[in-house]
């Protein structure tokens, strides 16, 4: 018999739902060792409750929450508005207050531009501009509208939605559309990171895949791998630059955008406290700015002692 577990489960752990993903994953697994192929609905449905319950962990060990899209003024100071699906497609529903089941005061249909600076300026042009905030999230398996029998119930997937119906002001701002908060750039940071590390694998991979090559005498093969590892050196390289900008950024941000000692430490508490994984990161990033700290101080106190002698001296 297949089953899908009902969406909403309260009151689990992450563990618990991490748990409950490994179970669904391994009767999926057992499945397709009785019955390979003819079991396929069976494993479907457990892999989607697997799916499920792994989001569900996800939005548990950030708090309950997850980041969604919001609209900023081009201030950014945000704005009441709910982004909600039309026949045309996903548009923003001005709110006349606070309440977010309050009637329409007005429409924003964002740019769709495929360049993002044109799309951000697009968006600017009308006064708004789209950031992101971590929100009270669940997550539920959906379908798309009119999904019906086989075709409907292979549509099915998970999906992470808000549960303050679409607005409300005690959220924090990831980024408003001018300045991100440190999670969103450590996140980018953490990204960059994995794109990084998987280039250096298929690179370590394929110069052994050449050797091989070489070894057997296969010279069509040699020129092949040849011709692939350069494509692959040139992506690496480009990830190792766009991974340097990233943690530049992340720099600058707890230098420039921070710059009292205290207050940077506690935001990356914060930080910590949401994204488990980014600990390291942020230890090592907060250990970074107290050697830049440090350096400063004795420059500053050797601008001052050389000061005081020069104006000791002349006296």
């Amino acid at each position: 018999m297949i089953t899908l577990e009902r969406a909403a489960v309260v009151g689990l752990s992450a563990e618990d739902h991490r748990q409950r993903a490994n179970e669904s994953a391994q009767s999926a697994a057992q499945s397709f060792e009785r019955c390979d192929t003819d079991g396929f609905l069976s494993q479907w449905a457990s892999g989607l409750t697997a799916d499920l319950h792994r989001t569900k962990a996800r939005i548990v060990d950030a708090g309950g929450t997850s980041s969604f899209p919001a609209l900023f003024d081009t201030d950014g100071n945000l704005v009441a508005a709910k982004l909600v699906d039309t026949r045309y497609g996903r548009s923003w529903m001005l709110l006349g207050d606070d309440d977010p089941n309050g009637r329409a005061a007005g429409w924003f249909n964002p740019s769709k531009h495929s360049d993002p600076e044109r799309r951000r300026a697009n968006n600017a042009a009308k006064g708004f501009l789209i950031g992101k905030v971590a929100a009270p999230a669940d997550a539920r398996l959906t379908s798309p509208p009119g999904a019906r029998g086989l075709g409907g119930a292979t549509s099915v997937s998970v999906s992470v939605y808000r549960t303050d119906r679409g607005f409300s002001r005690d959220v924090t701002v990831l980024d408003n559309g001018i300045d991100q908060h440190p999670a969103m750039v450590l996140d980018s940071v953490l990204g960059s990171r994995v794109a990084v590390t998987a280039g250096r694998d298929g690179l370590a991979r394929l110069e052994q895949y050449l050797t091989d090559a070489q070894a057997a005498g296969d010279r069509l093969r040699v020129r092949s791998l040849q011709g692939q590892i350069g494509r692959v050196r040139v992506e690496h390289e480009r990830a190792r630059d766009d991974l340097a900008q990233r943690e530049s950024r992340l720099k600058d941000l707890l230098l420039d955008d921070i710059a009292d000692p205290g207050r940077r430490t506690a935001a990356w508490e914060q930080v910590v406290a949401q994204h488990p994984i980014t600990q390291q990161t942020a230890a090592d990033s907060l250990a970074w700015v107290a050697r830049v700290d440090a350096s400063r101080g004795r420059q500053r106190a050797v601008g001052n002692s050389t000061g005081t002698r020069t104006s000791g001296g002349s006296s």
